[in-house]
């Protein structure tokens, strides 16, 4: 499998930068940054989403959506008709377009709220081979002794893995990707298995 020359650099750095720690250290050191870059963009998504909507009630609405689950479902379902080439025409299309918006935004959200940190594996180069350690809820970083730790050879890390670590390698460190993960430092990873 072939390697990027951005993650053969960040191989290499964090092979020598990394080696003198634990699993534990690592996990302490990163497990509040993988958090907090979870919850700011469940913030983000729920700020946009209701910027979206916003135009189209008062705020007092707008902050409580949540509270007209069924209206929201019934709105949801209309929206993906309309998306299918149903023979219903908005009114206004830009409301339209806003619901529609309104809506890939909260599926977003969702896909973050229905995963939980414990569904990721921590990854990290550590002597030329790649770790992974599977969290657990018993520590107050995830961590326990033993519990699903892997080593990989790097020209044998899994597709699925390797995939994960790509995409979080081209972006700025602490951007969460739903469904991907998160990097937290610059070798350190938290990808969802």
């Amino acid at each position: 499998m072939r390697n990027s020359k951005k993650l053969d650099k960040a191989v290499q750095i964090a092979a020598t930068t990394l080696s003198p720690w634990t699993i534990e250290e690592i996990g302490k050191m990163t497990w509040d940054r993988m958090r907090d870059a979870r919850s700011k963009e469940n913030d983000r998504l729920i700020d946009e989403s209701r910027d979206i909507i916003k135009p189209y009630l008062d705020n007092t609405y707008s902050h409580k959506m949540e509270g007209f689950k069924t209206l929201l479902d019934e709105l949801e379902n209309l929206v993906a008709e309309v998306n299918r080439g149903s023979s219903y025409k908005w009114l206004n299309d830009s409301f339209g377009k806003d619901l529609g918006k309104y809506f890939e935004l909260r599926r977003k959200n969702n896909s973050i709220l229905n995963r939980t940190d414990y569904d990721m594996v921590m990854a990290w180069v550590e002597r030329n081979e790649l770790q992974t350690a599977t969290m657990d809820s018993n520590d107050s970083w995830g961590y326990r002794e033993g519990s699903g730790h892997k080593t990989y050879p790097l020209n044998d890390i899994p597709e699925d893995l390797m995939g994960k670590m790509s995409v979080l390698h081209n972006v700025e460190q602490e951007t969460y990707i739903p469904d991907v993960g998160v990097r937290v430092g610059e070798g350190v990873y938290y990808v969802y298995e």
